[in-house]
C-alpha cells in the first residue's frame, strides 16, 4: 500500500492499527498490533525506518508493539514517519 503524507487521517491509522502514543518534536512512540510478536516484519520495519533520512534511532519491542523513533524534525516530519509505518503493516 503506497500512503501519502496527505493522506495520513486518525481512521487510517485505525484502520491499520497503528496508535500514535506520543508525539514530540524528535521522537515518536506508536504501538503497531501486528508487530506484536512478529520478528521478521518488525526487524524490516526498523530498516526501513532507519533509512529515512533524519532519522537517528529506531526501537522496538516485539511483546507490546510499540516503534521508538528519534529523528530530527528540521530534516522529518512525523506524518513522513507514520506513512513509512503505514506501508510497513502487513495488509
Amino acid at each position: 500500500m503506497t500512503v501519502y503524507v496527505q493522506q495520513i487521517t486518525k481512521t487510517l491509522l485505525q484502520r491499520c492499527g497503528v496508535r500514535v502514543k506520543q508525539a514530540m518534536p524528535g521522537r515518536l512512540r506508536v504501538r503497531v498490533r501486528s508487530l506484536r510478536y512478529a520478528g521478521s516484519s518488525c526487524s524490516g520495519m526498523e530498516y526501513r525506518l532507519a533509512q529515512l533520512e533524519g532519522v537517528t534511532a529506531v526501537e522496538t519491542r516485539l511483546a507490546t508493539g510499540s516503534v521508538i523513533v528519534l529523528f530530527d524534525p528540521a530534516a522529518l516530519g512525523i506524518h513522513r514517519i507514520l506513512a513509512e509505518i503505514i506501508e510497513q503493516v502487513p495488509e
